[in-house]
């Protein structure tokens, strides 16, 4: 689908708008969609309080919630003192969001693509489980 901002959305798990996803009834909630921002473009999604929200980049670069500071933020793989870090999330990299009320997520000159995620988190431990 296509909403009125010129946004490409497949939706995997949930809804936008009047577009329900193909996956449902789920107690946690989730929501998963693959979101394409054209260049010059900007995305703005509500996220539900007490939801873990995150956006992995797999198509270009973005500015994430008007976050242009790179070193604002901590990037896996990244140290705190690089001096060269670009202000955009881009291809690869994952954005955890704290707990808020919406998420933007603007192009500059380039289209990004980010599978944006959220649910309920079951606050049950992580058991790890594998070959002896």
């Amino acid at each position: 689908m296509t909403d009125a901002d010129g946004n490409r959305i497949k939706i995997i798990c949930g809804q936008v708008g009047e577009v329900h996803g193909p996956v449902h009834d789920i107690v946690t909630d989730p929501e998963y969609l693959d979101v394409t921002v054209m260049p010059g473009g900007t995305f703005k999604r509500p996220t539900p309080r007490g939801h873990t929200v995150l956006a992995y980049v797999i198509e270009g670069k973005g500015d994430f919630c008007r976050q242009r500071d790179p070193y604002s933020y901590a990037a896996e793989g990244a140290n705190y003192f690089d001096l060269e870090r670009e202000p955009l999330i881009s291809n690869g990299h994952l954005v955890l969001f704290g707990d808020g009320q919406a998420i933007a997520v603007a192009a500059e000159e380039e289209v990004v693509r980010f599978l944006l995620i959220s649910g309920k988190p079951i606050q049950e431990p992580i058991a790890w489980y594998g070959p002896s």
